[in-house]
C-alpha cells in the first residue's frame, strides 16, 4: 500500500467505524423503545459486527503506517505479535456478529443468536484492549516525543481502555442473562448500546493521535 493510500485509509476507516457505531447505538435505542424490536435487534447485531471488522481494519492500517514510518527512519522494528491478538479478536467478534445477525433475520433460532453475538462482542472488546492500547501508545510516543499533549492523550487512551474493559464485562454478563430469560431482547439491546458506545470512543481515540502528530510534525 502506498503512503498516500495509507494516509487516506488512516483517516477514513476510523470515521466509518464511528458512523457504524453511532448507527448501532441508535438502532439499539429504538429497539429498546419498542420500535420493531425483533428486526432492529438483528440489524443492530449485524452493524456492531461490521463495526468490529472496521476496527480491525483501522488497527491494521495504523500498524502498517507505523511500520512504514519506522522502516524509513531505520529504527527498531515493531513486532506484529504485540497487536496481532487484538486484531484477531476484533475480526472473530465481527464475523461472529455478522453471521449470527443474518441468521437472526432469517429466523434461525432467533432469540438465542443475538445474546451469543453479544458474548462474542464482549470477548472481542476484552481481548482487543491490549493490542489497540499498545499500538496507540507507540503512535502517541512517535507523534509527540513525550510532550505534554502526548501525556494527556495517553491518559485519555488509558481511560478509554478502562471503559472498554468495563463494557466488555457488562456485555458478557448481559449476554448470559439474556440467554436464560424468556424475553432476552432488552438485556441484549442494552448490551449492544454499551458495546456501540465503547467502539465509538475507540474510533475517536484512533483519530486523535493523527491530529496530535500533525501539530507536532517538523516544518
Amino acid at each position: 500500500m502506498t503512503d498516500e493510500r495509507i494516509e487516506r485509509a488512516a483517516g477514513a476507516v476510523p470515521l466509518a467505524e464511528a458512523l457504524a457505531a453511532a448507527a448501532a447505538v441508535a438502532l439499539s435505542i429504538l429497539g429498546l423503545a419498542g420500535v420493531r424490536t425483533a428486526a432492529l435487534l438483528a440489524i443492530a447485531t449485524i452493524v456492531v459486527g461490521g463495526t468490529f471488522l472496521l476496527e480491525a481494519g483501522a488497527v491494521g492500517v495504523r500498524y502498517e503506517r507505523l511500520v512504514d514510518d519506522v522502516a524509513r527512519r531505520g529504527e527498531q522494528r515493531i513486532r506484529a505479535t504485540e497487536v496481532g491478538g487484538g486484531l484477531a479478536a476484533d475480526t472473530i467478534a465481527g464475523l461472529t456478529g455478522v453471521v449470527l445477525g443474518v441468521l437472526s433475520i432469517l429466523n434461525v433460532v432467533f432469540w438465542a443468536l443475538p445474546p451469543i453475538a453479544l458474548l462474542a462482542f464482549g470477548g472481542g472488546l476484552l481481548l482487543g484492549c491490549a493490542g489497540a492500547r499498545r499500538l496507540e501508545s507507540w503512535r502517541l510516543q512517535r507523534a509527540t516525543r513525550g510532550g505534554t499533549s502526548g501525556r494527556g492523550a495517553n491518559l485519555a487512551t488509558d481511560a478509554i481502555t478502562t471503559i472498554r474493559l468495563i463494557v466488555a464485562i457488562g456485555a458478557m454478563a448481559l449476554g448470559i442473562v439474556a440467554l436464560f430469560r424468556l424475553a432476552p431482547a432488552k438485556p441484549t439491546l442494552a448490551g449492544l448500546i454499551g458495546v456501540g458506545c465503547a467502539l465509538l470512543l475507540t474510533a475517536a481515540s484512533m483519530g486523535a493521535p493523527i491530529v496530535v502528530g500533525r501539530r507536532h510534525a517538523p516544518a
